[in-house]
């Protein structure tokens, strides 16, 4: 059976796996459901309500200068939301997110090494995030062992 298959696996095809290793990424349908969606984006808005509290230049705009009042922010970045949040540590989607990896890379011993929240508020002309890759940051594959 391929898809989600209890709460915190999901399996993937044959395909889906060479997918992925031949064009470096690989769309799945119906990872998590509305609900579990949801209870994400109840945390997220509590970090964007600025409920939970985030120091210094862990929580900024991307797009402005540091020290730009809050209420004129384009993008929002959160870094490290877990480590801020505990309790969302493991929460479903790194749970599922680990149980996908571990099919795609298993002779790969991986873990998540970072986390972060970004989000550009609507009709912000300047909430520009180019679409780009932090490969250049990390250690090469030979490094990474793939």
């Amino acid at each position: 059976m391929n898809g989600r298959a209890s709460p915190d696996s999901y399996n993937l095809t044959q395909e889906q796996i060479d997918t992925f290793h031949k064009d470096g990424c690989v769309t799945l349908p119906n990872v998590l459901t509305e609900e579990e969606v949801s209870e994400i984006e109840k945390v997220f808005d509590r970090f964007l309500n600025q409920e939970i509290h985030v120091p210094g230049k862990d929580f900024c705009d991307m797009s402005k200068p540091f020290g730009v009042p809050f209420e004129e922010w384009s993008i929002v970045n959160c870094m490290l939301p877990t480590k801020y949040h505990p309790e969302f540590q493991n929460n479903i989607f790194e749970r599922l997110t680990a149980n996908i990896i571990k099919q795609i890379h298993p002779k790969l011993d991986m873990s998540k090494d970072y986390d972060q929240l970004l989000n550009k508020w609507p009709g912000k002309k300047d909430a520009v995030f180019a679409w780009h890759q932090d490969m250049g940051y990390w250690p090469g594959p030979k490094a990474l062992g793939v």
